[in-house]
């Protein structure tokens, strides 16, 4: 399949969508479109333009012609076709916009929610309950009325330009696009309402012809959307990592556990995240239009935290990995990280075979000194790690299998999905860690080497790596008893 972009997910979106212009009859959904002949494809006419606040001309797609009542679900179609995207494990993670799963509530589900009582016997509560909803009974009082007297549904709040089923469409469209792995900007939906209204003579009442902000939550909030950042993913990446690798990596990891008789104890992940400590947040207030940027001197350096956690919830001891060779100390830098913390010093802060096996060997002593009678009890322990080269020594491997460790490596391009320490931590550490050095910087402390390691770093995994955090990783990465599945393609 070519390189994807909106421009031709449009045109492949609206092949599955099916068309029904008024010159043409509607051709016949395929569940094969590669395979069939050029005259059952509908073909599109080609893309208008539509004027933008700055002048400069937008590409639109001119829909003239379509019916978007008589719309067939184009996800439907999409799950049927076996090889239409190369990000073939996202398909499992398709869905359709479902309204009002929300506690605000939409003006067709309310309506749905009146039939129920009116035709099914249902009870007011039961309604709220399965809904989730906060509606007044008057309001569900008065939608029963209106559906006993035959009425169709209004919308709740101000009339949108446009139609419910124009809004579904554009719904399935965004969804369509972020299954492909081109998920669109917020601007660009916005377009897309502009061109969907004007291909019928209509406009939105605003300066830039774009639906407003408020047309934007509403939309958002009944069909389940927000604004978030994207991750790159190569498509080879992608393909990679199916669900038949993952159905092959579960099986060894039960199998594992239950051979040795895995407690959740003794059940662990161990992954690393750098810090640097130059400044620089991403939000900070600033004339419009101007660049931000912090003036002092560079505090440069790289910093690596080794981290281990365990399906129980718990933590290893602190331990960093540091920049330098042979640097002779006058103080230990993690004087105040607690009684077992370690440092160990490597070209460039990274890990590596001997760090690595410096680490498993901290790691093991920290096991027979918290975990005393299952480890004298003969018990293993099981070490989830990634496929860096780091973990491919023999000698350590060979030193780990002899002190009961077995380590288990996660399939390629996986640890999205299945690290815990991915899943539910890294990213709140990083989080707070930022904010913590911004507090500490902006009361005016000059941030030294060891404040940054002990007020900083330390301080944040102290927060951040609890129990109940520490949990939900295992319990999203199903790594535990298979309590979940990850999602492929959603991150």
């Amino acid at each position: 399949m070519a390189s994807l972009t909106p421009e031709n997910a449009e045109s492949y979106f609206l092949q599955l969508a099916g068309s029904a212009s008024p010159t043409a009859p509607a051709s016949p959904h395929s569940t094969d479109l590669k395979d069939a002949p050029a005259s059952a494809k509908p073909e599109h006419p080609q893309p208008g333009k539509l004027p933008s606040p700055s002048g400069a001309s937008l590409p639109e797609l001119n829909v003239e012609g379509y019916e978007f009542g008589t719309l067939s679900n184009p996800i439907e179609e999409l799950k049927k076709l076996p090889d239409c995207t190369p990000f073939k494990a996202q398909k499992s993670a398709l869905f359709e916009p479902k309204p009002g799963t929300n506690p605000r509530y939409a003006a067709g589900d309310l309506y749905t929610a009146a039939c129920k009582i009116l035709h099914e016997g249902w009870t007011y509560q039961r309604v709220l309950d399965h809904f989730g909803w906060t509606v007044p009974r008057s309001t569900l009082h008065n939608t029963v009325k209106m559906a006993e007297a035959g009425e169709q549904p209004k919308r709740v709040g101000r009339p949108s330009l446009l139609t419910e089923e124009e809004e579904r469409w554009l719904a399935q469209w965004v969804i369509f696009c972020w299954a492909l792995g081109i998920p669109p900007r917020r601007g660009r939906v916005l377009r897309k309402a502009a061109q969907i209204a004007k291909a019928r003579g209509a406009e939105f009442s605003t300066k830039s012809g774009l639906p407003s902000y408020g047309w934007w939550r509403r939309f958002a909030r009944v069909y389940g959307f927000e604004v978030g950042r994207s991750w790159y993913r190569s498509a080879e990446s992608a393909a990679s990592l199916t669900e038949e690798a993952l159905d092959s990596f579960y099986s060894l990891l039960f199998d594992i556990i239950a051979q040795y008789d895995i407690v959740p104890q003794l059940l662990w992940g161990t992954d690393e995240t750098g810090f640097s400590r130059s400044r620089g947040e991403a939000d900070v207030v600033k004339p419009k239009g101007e660049k931000a940027q912090h003036v002092g001197y560079e505090q440069g350096g790289h910093i690596s935290l080794v981290g281990a956690v365990s399906a129980a919830g718990a933590k290893s001891d602190f331990f960093l990995l540091l920049k330098g060779i042979g640097a002779r100390l006058k103080e230990f830098p993690l004087k105040g990280c607690g009684l077992y913390a370690a440092a160990c010093w490597t070209p460039k802060a990274w890990q590596n075979q001997q760090s690595f096996f410096l680490w498993i060997r901290h790691f093991a002593w920290y096991l027979d000194r918290e975990y005393r009678e299952l480890r004298q009890a003969g018990r293993y322990a099981l070490l989830l790690v990634d496929g860096h080269k780091s973990r491919f020594n023999p000698d350590m491997l060979e030193w780990a299998l002899q002190h009961r460790i077995l380590i288990l490596c996660y399939p390629p391009n996986a640890t999205a999905y299945l690290q815990p320490l991915d899943v539910s931590l890294h990213g709140p550490l990083k989080t707070l860690a930022r904010e913590y050095q911004g507090d500490f910087e902006d009361d005016g402390g000059k941030l030294g080497a060891s404040d940054f390691l002990q007020k900083i770093i330390y301080r944040a995994w102290e927060k951040t790596f609890n129990p109940d955090s520490i949990k939900a990783g295992f319990e999203a990465a199903g790594i535990w008893r298979r309590t979940a599945w990850p999602s492929l393609g959603t991150g």
